[in-house]
């Protein structure tokens, strides 16, 4: 992709039921305009410390 400068990122906006959608602005087709969706992961790995544990006699 070529150093595009007219460019924007979007974050999600979440409904009453859960559900993601992006609040997008039409732009000109002349501008050459590049909207970037930030999409939420969909799955998460969770992480537990326990210090101490291992290692330690």
């Amino acid at each position: 992709m070529d150093s595009n400068k007219s460019r924007s990122y979007h974050r999600p906006v979440w409904d009453d039921n859960g559900r993601f959608h992006f609040e997008l602005t039409p732009q000109p087709k002349g501008k050459n305009h590049v909207s970037v969706c930030l999409v939420p992961p969909e799955k998460v790995i969770p992480v537990i410390f326990i210090p101490g544990v291992m290692g330690s006699t």
